[in-house]
C-alpha cells in the first residue's frame, strides 16, 4: 500500500505575509518541513498542493514530487484542510492509500513521529492518527471574559482543584494528520471519536499567525541548532 504526504500550502497569508516560502535560515519554511519529509524515507510520493506558482516551484525543489495547482475556490480563508486534502485525493486516485496531511510550518516535525504515527493507522481501524500535545496550562483553568473584561470560567467546577489533580488535557498539535484516501474522501470528522492522537513534544509545536510567533519560532530553531538539534 502506498504512503503519501500531502502539504496544503496557501499563499496568502494575512498576518505573515508569504509565510509558506518566507526565509528562516536562507531555506523556505516549507523548504524545511519537506526536507525532512522526504528523508523519512517513508513516503512514495510528496504532494504539494498551493494556489501560487512559485510556491509548488519551491516545492519541487526541496523534495516535492508532484505538485497540484489549487484553484481559487479551494484557496479562501474559508476552506478547511480536509476541503483540500480530500480534493487532492479525488484529484490523484488516492482512494486505496495511506495519506499524511503536513502543514508546511511543521518544520520540528521528527522522521520518527511519522514512521510511528504510520504504523498506528496500519495496525488499528483508526478514521484518522492526530499529531497531539499536551500544553503547559490546562484547559480546565481556561475563562471567558465579557463585555466588562470579567472572568467567567468555562469549567468552574475545577476552579479550586490543584493544578496537578486536574484531569489531562490535550491539543491538536497541528503538525500532521494520517488518515486512508477513502477516509479522506467521505469524512470530515478528523477529531471524530474515532480518532486516535499521537503525542508529540511541546517544543515541537508553534501555533504560527503572527510576526512574533515568527520570531519565537526562530529563537527556537536558532537555539536547537547551535545545540546541535536541528
Amino acid at each position: 500500500m502506498s504512503a503519501i504526504a500531502v502539504l496544503p500550502a496557501r499563499y496568502g497569508s494575512k498576518r505573515i505575509p508569504q509565510k509558506n516560502i518566507r526565509l528562516l535560515d536562507g531555506i523556505p519554511l516549507i523548504g524545511h518541513t519537506l526536507q525532512i519529509v522526504a528523508n523519512s524515507g517513508i513516503f512514495d510520493e510528496i504532494i504539494v498542493s498551493s494556489d501560487n506558482t512559485d510556491m509548488l516551484q519551491i516545492s519541487k525543489k526541496y523534495g516535492a514530487t508532484k505538485i497540484e495547482e489549487r484553484n481559487a475556490e479551494l484557496s479562501t480563508d474559508y476552506i478547511s484542510t480536509w476541503q483540500v486534502v480530500s480534493n487532492t485525493v479525488k484529484n490523484f486516485d488516492l482512494f486505496n492509500s495511506e495519506v499524511c496531511c503536513i502543514y508546511p510550518s511543521s518544520i520540528f516535525l521528527s522522521s520518527n513521529d511519522l514512521k510511528m504515527s504510520k504504523k498506528l493507522l496500519s495496525e488499528f481501524q483508526n478514521d484518522y492518527i492526530v499529531s497531539i500535545y499536551e500544553p503547559n496550562t490546562s484547559s480546565y483553568r481556561t475563562f471567558q471574559l465579557d463585555v466588562n473584561n470579567h472572568i467567567n470560567m468555562i469549567f468552574p467546577e475545577y476552579e479550586h482543584l490543584r493544578s496537578q489533580d486536574l484531569p489531562l488535557s490535550f491539543a491538536d498539535a497541528g503538525l500532521f494528520y494520517w488518515g486512508m484516501g477513502s477516509t479522506w474522501l467521505t469524512n470530515e470528522n478528523i477529531l471524530g471519536p474515532r480518532s486516535q492522537g499521537f503525542r508529540v513534544s511541546l517544543n515541537q509545536v508553534i501555533d504560527l499567525n503572527t510576526l512574533d510567533d515568527w520570531e519565537f519560532l526562530e529563537d527556537v530553531y536558532f537555539g536547537k541548532k547551535a545545540r546541535g538539534k536541528s
